[in-house]
């Protein structure tokens, strides 16, 4: 089966490499910031779906908190007796151990709290005895380093059938990365040439040429009295 990489690069049709943007790196990123942001809007969406994405942790002192708490256990003497732990205030710590206090809580009925990012219970978990602390929790697989590229169906605690989420998440940031660098990289637009400036100083129009007419003058009395007297003597 195709690895991530291949998937991705299917989808984008971009080529990812070591040294290409988005790098390998970037990729890798990108795949656990995928996973983490489909696990939160699984267990929100669909929390029916939360046992999928979940992992179970075996401690002889305490767990380490990284998601959603779906249960809290303590082994009571063996590994097939496991007490369920009530969440309690980390304030209660002590009062939890004083046999004289009414939060004394035994290995019947033990409890937990959390502090400084850590999962306790009480009675403290032991080494020896088969007294383990036993804690379910939403798993979140971040442990990619740069040169990994997420082989296909190895996510751990993560169903095969959301994986294709994971795919489109990178995708879509690896199509991000490349129209970023394409617009970074554009070549630098052509300077415009200057627009001419003409003088007004420097142009001379030549003159305009004066037409000069004699407005001709007629006197038609003399005219009228020529016509008649052609025609009295006849020659009209």
């Amino acid at each position: 089966m195709a690895t991530f990489e291949e998937h991705i690069e299917g989808l984008t049709k971009v080529d990812i490499t070591s040294s290409t943007v988005p790098s390998q790196t970037e990729l890798s990123t990108y795949l656990v910031d995928g996973l983490i942001d489909c696990v939160n809007k699984m267990i929100t969406l669909k929390p029916e779906e939360l046992s999928k994405f979940s992992k179970t942790t075996n401690a002889v002192d305490s767990v380490a908190k990284k998601g959603k708490i779906l249960s809290v256990l303590r082994e009571h003497d063996s590994q097939t007796i496991l007490r369920v732990c009530t969440p309690i205030n980390p304030s209660l710590r002590y009062e939890t151990t004083d046999v004289d206090s009414l939060h004394y809580r035994s290995k019947y009925n033990p409890a937990y709290y959390e502090r400084d990012g850590l999962i306790i219970c009480v009675p403290e978990a032991s080494g020896s005895g088969n007294n383990d602390i036993v804690v379910t929790q939403v798993h979140y697989d971040t442990g990619l380093i740069n040169s990994d590229n997420y082989q296909a169906d190895v996510v751990e605690n993560f169903p095969l059938e959301y994986e294709n989420l994971i795919a489109l998440y990178a995708a879509a940031m690896v199509c991000n990365t490349k129209a970023n660098d394409i617009h970074n990289n554009m070549p630098t637009a052509p300077t415009a040439p200057l627009s001419p400036n003409f003088s007004i100083e420097e142009v001379s129009l030549p003159e305009l040429p004066i037409f000069n007419i004699t407005v001709p003058s007629f006197n038609t009395f003399l005219i009228k009295n020529s016509i008649m007297f052609f025609i009295i003597n006849g020659t009209i």
